[in-house]
Order: structure tokens, then sequence, then C-alpha cells
């Protein structure tokens, strides 16, 4: 099977089980897995978050205690508990209001929260501010263009979160959008794989479509705060197939030039000055590897452009800005020597 046709597959949802022949296989390779319940519609709707929230925003410790907490949704409680999470969004000098990590005391079956455990709430930096509000909106969508390219993707799913600290009688709710990112191992499981914990993988372990896939993606939106060699904002995925590669998939865009937040700044040591400006961060890739990505990303172009003219949640002056960073992409990506000088001029390998 030629490795266009795997890429085909591969944006069809397929799990690389037809990456070799059935008598290859590996037999231990595990089944596509359907998506969770949460994850399986892109509807939005409302929770409340109720618990001693003063001091869930006081802790700014990633080693402080889960707090208990109560999840509502649709009429029903569910008893959860609540953690900080994160790194630079923790930090009181970033964030009035910390990115959340939400545990589930017991399968709730029948909820839309069914065989969830531990999850990502991606909340809103600083509830107070609506340039910050914007920033969530525009990374959940990232999150839907991802998927729209391939199935090895983390899913999102928006909810509109209300905020009440039960510990504190005079502390005001508030209310504010915010998204749920799928567990890494239903990913994987969903994608008949499994999480891979490999910080020294190099160029060859990967398959070689994914990888354009998941290199020509981060080079869309403008992302730089990723990295192979440390396995930052990056979870590698192993399908258990004989022959096959791992499959890295990204995460977390905030920092990217898509969302362009007022926080984002590039690194120093790269030759760049905006995160709006993009930069080549993955290997070395040939031109049979990248020709089958940018025929993929054509393909979607359509179906991309669409989420955001269609977008209920972006109001349309950034929803168009959005489109035109993207347009600029597709100038480039189209032009074999224009992509070939941005790809070699910064590649790894």
């Amino acid at each position: 099977m030629s490795r266009c046709s795997r890429a085909a597959l591969l944006a069809l949802g397929a799990t690389l089980l037809l990456a070799a022949p059935a008598a290859a296989q590996d037999s231990a390779a595990a089944a596509p897995a359907k998506p969770t319940k949460l994850f399986a519609s892109d509807s939005v709707f409302a929770i409340t978050i109720a618990g001693d929230m003063k001091t869930y925003v006081a802790a700014r410790d990633s080693t402080a205690p889960w707090l208990p907490a109560q999840l509502i949704v649709a009429g029903d409680t569910i008893s959860i508990d609540i953690q900080q999470r994160g790194h630079f969004r923790r930090k009181a000098s970033s964030c009035s209001f910390p990115p959340m990590s939400v545990k589930f005391d017991k399968d709730v079956k029948g909820s839309i929260f069914a065989k969830q455990k531990k999850l990502k709430l991606v909340t809103t930096c600083r509830p107070e501010s609506a340039e910050y509000a914007r920033y969530i909106l525009q990374e959940y969508m990232i999150y839907r263009v991802y998927a729209l390219l391939t199935p090895v993707s983390f899913r999102a799913r928006l909810v509109r979160v209300t905020y009440t600290d039960t510990a504190h009688p005079g502390a005001t709710p508030f209310t504010t959008m915010a998204f749920f990112v799928e567990d890494q191992k239903d990913m994987a499981a969903r994608n008949g794989g499994t999480v891979l914990a490999a910080k020294n993988a190099v160029r060859e372990d990967f398959d070689a479509p994914a990888l354009a896939v998941l290199s020509l993606f981060e080079f869309m939106i403008g992302n730089t705060d990723w990295s192979f060699a440390a396995e930052h904002n990056l979870r590698l995925v192993r399908t258990g197939v004989f022959g096959a590669g791992i499959l890295p998939v990204a995460y977390d865009f905030d920092w990217s030039g898509a969302v362009n937040a007022s926080y984002a700044t590039p690194d120093r040591s790269l030759p760049i000055r905006a995160v709006r400006e993009r930069v080549w961060m993955s290997y070395c890739l040939g031109s049979p590897d990248l020709a089958e990505a940018v025929a993929l990303f054509n393909a979607r172009r359509g179906a991309i452009t669409a989420l955001y003219t269609d977008s209920r949640i972006l109001d349309a002056e950034w929803a168009q800005r959005t489109i035109e960073y993207f347009d600029d992409f597709y100038k480039t990506i189209n032009d074999p020597a224009r992509l070939a000088k941005a790809v070699k001029r910064h590649c790894a390998g």
C-alpha cells in the first residue's frame, strides 16, 4: 500500500490496521473505539462547578491537594475533585483564574460524563476580560480544525460554566466559556492504539504521513510552543500494528499565531519576533511526504473556512482574521519553492 493511500486512510479515520498485510499485523493491535459520550457531539451545554473556589484560586502550587467540589449538569449533581494544572497559566502573575483538572469520584453512568475519570478543563485566564474570553474560543476552534484534518487528534467539547463558591457566601458566581479536552487514553483507544512515553523518539520512529500532517498543522496555526525532544505539548500513539510508526498528536495551542494571545511571545532562540510569524519547527521532510500532506490540507480547506464563516461563537471580525491568516499559509504550501525554503531554513535533521 502506498504512503499516499495510507495518508488518505489516516485522514478518513483509519487506524493504520491496513498498513501491512493481515499476516504481518501484530495480534495485539487494539481495535478502534467509539468516542465517549462527552466527545461524540460539538453542541455547547451548560454546567456549574461549585466548591471552595477561593482556596482553589489561591493554591498556585502543583503539589496542592485535590479539592472536593460538585459538577451540576442538566439537574444532576456529580461529585468531583478539582486541582490547578499547567505552568505559565497557573502563575498568579499570568492568570487570575488558573486552568483546571477535574477528577470524577466514580463513573456516572447515564450522564454526559459517563466513563470519564479525569479531564483537563481549559478555562479563561482572566474572567473579567472579553479579550481573554475570545482566546478560549479561538483555541477551541483550532482543536476543531485539527479534527477536520485527522482523527488522530484530541477532541474538545465547549461548555458554558458557572463557578460558584459554596465556602464563601459573599462571593459572586461568574459564568464563562471553557472546554474539556479528551483524555489521552481515550484519544489513543479511539484510534486503535495506546499512549507511548518515548521522549527519545527520533524522526525514523514516526509514521511518515502522520508526521507530515502534524508538522504542517503546527506550521499552519503558527505554533512554536511544542517540541519532539521534550515531548512538550505532544503525545505519541502506538497502534500495535507491525511496521507502523508512531503517531504524533498535538495539543495546547494558546501560544499559537492563530490565537494571537497578548501574553504569547516566541522563544528568544527563534528567528521571529511575533507569534503571527510562521517558522518550521519540525524535521526536514522530503517532497513526497509534504506533497501528500499539502493535498490533504487543500482538500479540507473549504471545510476549515466554513468552520469559521459559519461559526456562532466567534465574532465575524476575528473569524475573518483567522481565515486570512490561514489564507497566507495556503499561499505558502501551494508554492513548492516557497514551502521548501520555509522548511529547509529551520528544519531539524
